[in-house]
């Protein structure tokens, strides 16, 4: 439980990390004083349905991805913060929480690519700034590299690699990193890491 917690508290630190070095490069809207909860929806993808939340106004848009065997409700302590700055959506993976079954097989890239239909038929448009923890750090890469243009910024939290992409192994950082823009570099801090060449 302490485990959860610790990455849920990161979880929310590189978020605002995320937006506020994101916002820099954009025009910043005010947020709103009160930011209304945020309401389970479903929306079709490729004929399964996928259950979402969005909440709060602005751009970019920070998109939360759990772990192995957890649910958009992973980020709930997470995501009201969030929402204070900027609009952030969370959500079920096809077979998880309030999600129907998907087709399979299940890979990164069939899970990136229903993230992005997803987002596009809820009408949430880029930019994105990704967040991932653990299993949740691959599946963003995988969205990063397929849909690099609509990618503001990510952040992997204690995540695993993507084999075949930017050089990973495929082994889990054990740590934190730090990506913003396709052609930036990358970020080391406190307890980031860097990625391989």
């Amino acid at each position: 439980m302490k485990v959860v917690r610790y990455c849920l508290s990161a979880a929310c630190f590189a978020a605002i990390f995320c937006i506020a070095l994101a916002a820099q490069t954009q025009s910043r809207q005010p947020a709103p004083a009160r930011v209304p909860p945020a309401e389970s929806k479903l929306v079709d993808v490729e004929g399964h349905k996928l259950n979402y939340k969005v909440a709060g106004a602005g751009s970019p848009t920070v998109v939360l991805e759990y772990g192995l065997g957890g649910s958009s409700g992973d980020w709930d302590s997470v995501f009201p913060a969030v929402a204070r700055f900027t609009r952030v959506v969370s959500y079920d993976r096809a077979g998880y929480g309030k999600s129907g079954p998907g087709p399979a097989p299940r890979s990164q890239e069939r899970l990136a690519k229903e993230l992005h239909t997803l987002l596009h038929n809820a009408g949430i448009m880029p930019p994105y700034v990704l967040v991932g923890h653990s299993l949740g750090g691959a599946n963003i890469r995988a969205f990063a590299y397929l849909f690099k243009d609509e990618v503001a910024g990510r952040c992997t939290l204690h995540g695993v690699g993507l084999l075949g992409h930017e050089g990973c192994t495929g082994r889990p950082t054990g740590g934190m990193e730090i990506y913003f823009g396709r052609s930036a570099e990358w970020f080391s801090a406190a307890n980031c890491v860097r990625a391989s060449a």
